[in-house]
């Protein structure tokens, strides 16, 4: 568990399912239900993490760890809780999560108009690797495909993508 600027992170419950799907709803194109967030949650391959602020879910983070690879499928701070470190707290502990199971990589999809996220992104470290068109609904977005190479002394490497 992490404790920081009034809000903590830690490892999500079933708990935490009512308030991760309300952010969900809240703050996502197309938001998960009660029972993929369980699913989620109860998952080996899956790491779920939640901000808390005074015991209520302000933001959680999903992300899948198969082999070496790990991958950020959803992120969510709520409207009233951003702009504190809760959204890069939540990432950071995905990174420590990925280096502890050994990863190679965190890679992520954020919308091309999101530009406070792909900011939030580089600031980190991760890099744009390409697009995939009209990958977003409501309302139409590119996606812009990022990553972040762990364990490397040398740089990215691009010819891996």
């Amino acid at each position: 568990m992490t404790r920081s600027e009034g809000f903590i992170i830690r490892f999500a419950t079933l708990a935490d399912v009512e308030g991760i799907t309300r952010i969900a709803i809240l703050n996502c194109t197309n938001p998960w239900n009660r029972r993929q967030i369980t699913e989620e949650i109860v998952a080996g391959h899956a790491v779920v993490f939640c901000a808390l602020i005074a015991c209520d879910v302000v933001g959680f983070v999903d992300m899948h760890v198969v082999e070496k690879d790990a991958h950020i499928n959803e992120i969510a701070v709520g409207l009233a809780s951003r702009r504190r470190g809760i959204g890069k707290a939540l990432l950071e502990r995905c990174i420590e999560a990925a280096k502890s199971k050994e990863c190679d990589n965190v890679s992520l999809e954020v919308r091309r108009s999101a530009e406070a996220a792909r900011d939030l992104y580089e600031s980190i470290g991760f890099i744009t690797v390409g697009v995939r068109k009209s990958f977003y609904r409501e309302p139409d977005d590119d996606a812009i495909v990022m990553i972040l190479e762990l364990n490397r002394e040398d740089g990215y490497d691009s010819s891996r993508y």
